[in-house]
């Protein structure tokens, strides 16, 4: 077995986690947990699991597993605070200044992404071979401006996000 067949065997997150962005933090909770250091290495901390698989090694990786779990969520949510602040002072700026320039912007984003659909969908426009990965680009760039401009006036999908997360961690049940 590799050492993330080993790890994720007992402690899944900590595993898919260790070299990924999140590898410095979880290195210092393992780190912190099994070596007594907070400045551990996600290599130190993989060939410390390899040359120790014993049940108090595995105990302990549970117990980095749920720590982990518990610091992550934590960071999520304030993550969520700043985003939404950042919102909040967007919104509260166009009230203050009286800026048209957002509604503007949101209103092109709609039309051309309407017109760009629509054109396409009724056939009036039909995208050469070697202008379909351009199209597909253009395409994204709008669905995602559209995006943005539509959660910037009506809010963001965290509270949808929430509710799918509840709903999957239902249907495991």
């Amino acid at each position: 077995m590799d050492w993330k067949s080993i790890i994720g065997s007992v402690a899944p997150t900590v595993a898919t986690g260790l070299f990924g962005p999140a590898g410095g933090l979880i290195a210092s909770i393992a780190g912190r947990i099994l070596l007594g250091s907070d400045k551990a290495s996600p290599d130190e901390v993989k060939d410390y699991v390899l040359a120790n698989q014993t049940p108090e090694v595995f105990a302990k990786l549970k117990e980095i597993e749920a720590s982990v779990t518990v610091k992550l969520k934590e960071l999520e949510v304030d993550l969520e605070r700043i985003a939404a602040g950042d919102r909040d002072s967007a919104r509260r700026r166009e009230i203050e200044t009286g800026s048209w320039a957002p509604a503007i912007l949101a209103g092109i984003l709609l039309i051309g992404y309407f017109a760009v659909v629509g054109a396409f969908i009724s056939g009036q426009v039909v995208i050469p071979k070697e202008y379909e990965l351009v199209f597909g680009n253009l395409l994204g760039t709008l669905s995602s401006g559209v995006g943005l401009a539509l959660g910037y006036y009506y809010g963001s999908s965290v509270s949808s996000k929430a509710k799918t997360d509840a709903m999957a961690a239902a249907a495991r049940r």
